[in-house]
């Protein structure tokens, strides 16, 4: 088993003010997008220890992470 620990992360254009989002151990997460207001971002979450695999968003801010679908 791998120990992946994935990170979302969001940054200004320039490289400056990165701050991580989302971390968690055991997934990886793919395709990260914006929403069109840029306060939410859509994202694939996929489990390598067998946990929950799906499309979620989140909020910019880490807050209310929600699965939308598997």
């Amino acid at each position: 088993m791998r120990k992946t620990v994935g990170r979302l992360m969001v940054m200004n254009a320039d490289g400056s003010n990165q701050r991580v989002v989302l971390t968690e151990t055991g997934v990886e997460y793919e395709n990260p997008d914006w929403s069109p207001d840029g306060k939410k971002l859509a994202f694939t979450r996929n489990s390598i220890t067998g946990g929950e695999s799906g499309i979620y968003v989140i909020h910019v801010d880490g807050t209310s992470l929600k699965k939308i679908a598997s």
